[in-house]
C-alpha cells in the first residue's frame, strides 16, 4: 500500500481506458466516481467475463462534484489469485489524506458489497477505448 498512494496520485492508470464520465456512486463510493480499467480487466470486460482475470486492475476515483479536480480518494481492486469469491480480490480504498480501507486480500471491510465476482465490474457499455 506505501508504493500504491503515490501511483494513485500521480494518476498513473488515466491512460487505462475508463468510463467516459463521472457520475453519481451507485454505492458507498463517494459522490461522484470514474472507473479505469487495467488491460487485463479492460479484457475481461470486453469478453463478457462475469469476473475479473486473475492480474485484473480497476481504479475508482472519488469525487466532490464529478471533475477530476475534485478528487479525495481512490477504490482499488485486483483480482490477484486464481481462487473464486472476493478472497481473491486485494481491496484498497484510502480517503486523502490517510484514511484506509481494505488493503487486503478478502477485506471484510469490502466483501459486504463485493462478495459476489460479478459485483466487480460495471456495464460494458461505459468503457470506452
Amino acid at each position: 500500500a506505501a508504493r500504491l498512494l503515490p501511483w494513485l496520485e500521480a494518476r498513473t492508470y488515466a491512460s487505462w481506458s475508463a468510463e467516459p464520465e463521472y457520475h453519481a456512486s451507485s454505492g458507498p463510493h463517494g459522490d461522484g466516481v470514474k472507473v479505469f480499467y487495467g488491460p487485463l480487466a479492460l479484457e475481461s470486460v470486453k469478453a463478457n467475463e462475469p469476473i475479473l482475470r486473475p492480474g485484473g486492475a480497476i481504479v475508482k476515483e472519488l469525487t466532490y462534484a464529478n471533475s477530476e479536480s475534485s478528487i479525495y480518494g481512490w477504490s482499488v481492486y485486483v483480482r490477484g489469485t486464481t481462487a473464486e469469491g472476493a478472497a481473491s480480490y486485494y481491496f484498497y480504498e484510502i480517503i486523502k489524506p490517510s484514511t484506509v480501507y481494505g488493503d487486503a486480500y478478502g477485506s471484510t471491510e469490502c466483501t459486504g458489497c463485493h462478495a459476489d465476482d460479478s459485483l466487480l465490474l460495471s456495464d460494458p457499455e461505459l468503457v470506452v477505448e
